[in-house]
């Protein structure tokens, strides 16, 4: 009975070769003929009372049998790399257990010390590499989409109510007034380390939502983004996001509640083979105009339980990302991320992890109370040391031609941890020409230096620091006009902010001019957007007419 598992393990084995046999040929990597025989002869010689090793002999014909039934549906043809990998090494050790075998009979050489650990040493790595196969095979074929084009179709999914404007990496060229990117290399590293394990955890008792919270601009969204993409492009993990949703206030399809659940269950349809034919067969497509009590019911849970179904069970957690959910209007961040979680305590979203960042607004920081510390990251509890070190690399990173490290370092004191602070202090100073920087980095230098302790910032005040730097730009902007020409400045500014869509200057002019000073208010208006680029989003349109908000 041993014997017959032990040959029928070996058929995955041999699968395995057959599919990989055009890719080894010629190569060092050839499996010796009767190695079945050997490993037969192995496992019998195996004394039960050596617990490990014998474990590790039927693990390892579970996992082969496993292999062999994927083996047995997988057809796709971008298969081949990864099964030519696993091949080599599978192959590679069982060569190692041959020679060995060559020694003398199996009994003998598991009497000997040496030869005992390198069969324990040699066996493990088999077993970790026929793991490690198994799950990345597993998510390659749950991953092939390839075949559901025509599901696709009756899905009708690019007709529905999804954002794409929601999705963590969607092209932002042409939209000033929204920028997205990953940490800088060797940034907020502890931070990440913590998420990704997490992310990885595919223990039961790891809980299902990672809550990241911090005040505006402490960098909750460029976290979100960098495991948003390690996740995507699989760079050191295995490649589980399935869907994300960076919401945001300035645009309708990322504010509102209602966009949440049809866009990520768009995405979730198109990196799940068994999702996306649950969501078929559940037939609840008219649910992405409902309520999100039906959203959540009939597009995401239904299908997801069906597709659980089929889930081989060392597939890894698959991962969500939603960022700045505090952004969505009223109360619809709160409402959706309570029906999140009452879903997940119901045990309904088995094998799907969601990361959530918000400030913390007072509804979701009471609905978060209750999660483990280990799913919780406050960025303001961030030590100050660590903070200063991450944007001092920000800093010589993003200002590279300057050279003076002690004026760094001052403008890095100054952000105390608030990376909002840094980046807008980088484009005042980037504003300006190679000559000019440096004026610009002394103005904004001096400028906090000379305040008098009445105007010091409130550093236990969040946006004091913040609110600072802007008060220094605007400050800056109108210190070189003579006094009767501050108003008509102020005047401008006024209608660009109050405006209800982006202006250009000349709209702008023309709103508080007659045709005979038309032009000098042009003009005034592009001299005072240019002392503000560090504040205002501006864009330039072909007929280089600036527009902000």
């Amino acid at each position: 009975m041993m014997n017959n598992r032990l040959r029928q393990a070996w058929n995955g084995v041999e699968l395995l070769f057959k599919k990989a046999d055009v890719l080894l040929a010629g190569t060092p990597f050839q499996v010796p003929v009767g190695l079945v025989h050997t490993l037969i002869e192995l496992r019998s010689a195996i004394d039960h009372n050596d617990y490990e090793l014998n474990a590790l002999m039927i693990r390892t014909q579970e996992r082969l049998n496993a292999v062999h039934n994927m083996l047995a549906n997988d057809n796709d043809a971008d298969s081949k790399d990864l099964i030519q990998g696993f091949a080599e090494k599978l192959a590679t050790k069982l060569c190692e257990l041959d020679n060995i075998s060559k020694k003398a009979a199996w009994r003998k050489i598991l009497e000997n010390e040496h030869d005992r650990l390198q069969l324990h040493h040699i066996l493990r790595y088999i077993d970790d590499q026929i793991k490690d196969f198994q799950i990345t095979l597993a998510l390659k074929i749950d991953q092939n989409i390839f075949n559901l084009r025509r599901s696709f179709d009756q899905l009708q999914l690019n007709n529905w109510p999804f954002s794409r404007k929601a999705i963590y990496n969607y092209n932002l060229e042409g939209i000033p007034t929204l920028s997205r990117g990953a940490c800088l290399q060797g940034t907020r590293v502890s931070i990440l380390e913590h998420i990704y394990e997490w992310a990885q955890d595919s223990a039961p008792t790891s809980p299902s939502v990672f809550w990241l919270t911090g005040h505006a601009g402490s960098g909750k969204s460029t976290i979100a983004y960098s495991v948003a993409e390690q996740f995507d492009k699989g760079r050191g993990v295995l490649k589980t996001l399935q869907a994300t949703f960076f919401c945001s206030r300035q645009f309708e399809e990322t504010k509102y509640q209602k966009y949440i659940i049809p866009t990520l269950v768009h995405q979730l349809a198109h990196h799940s083979r068994l999702y996306a034919e649950s969501l078929l067969s559940a037939d609840q497509f008219d649910s992405v105009n409902k309520q999100l009590l039906n959203q959540m019911d009939d597009l995401l849970v239904e299908p997801w339980q069906k597709s659980v179904s089929g889930r081989p069970p060392d597939l890894p957690p698959y991962l969500i990302v939603i960022d700045a959910l505090d952004e969505i209007e009223g109360k619809g961040g709160v409402e959706f991320l309570q029906e999140l979680l009452m879903t997940i305590n119901s045990g309904h979203l088995q094998g799907l992890k969601f990361l959530v960042t918000s400030r913390p607004d007072p509804g979701l920081a009471e609905l978060c109370r209750s999660f483990p510390p280990s799913s919780v990251c406050h960025l303001q509890d961030v030590s100050e040391e660590q903070a200063h070190t991450d944007i001092m690399k920000y800093l010589h990173n993003a200002l590279p031609m300057y050279e003076n490290r002690i004026k760094l370092e001052e403008l890095g004191r100054k952000a105390n941890g608030l990376f909002i602070y840094a980046s807008t202090a980088v484009r005042y100073i980037s504003s300006g020409t190679s000559g000019e920087q440096h004026d610009l980095m002394r103005q904004l230098l001096d400028s906090t230096n000379n305040m008098k302790v009445s105007e010091s910032p409130d550093l236990f005040n969040p946006t004091a620091l913040i609110d600072n730097l802007y008060h220094q730009i605007l400050s800056e902007a109108f210190s070189q006009v003579q006094k009767n020409h501050i108003e008509a400045r102020l005047k401008i500014l006024h209608t660009i902010l109050c405006a209800e869509e982006r202006i250009s200057t000349s709209v702008a002019a023309g709103l508080l001019s007659n045709i005979a000073n038309a032009k000098d208010m042009k003009e005034r208006a592009d001299d005072l957007i240019k002392k503000l680029h560090a504040v205002l989003y501006v864009k330039e349109n072909k007929g280089n007419r600036h527009k902000f908000i």
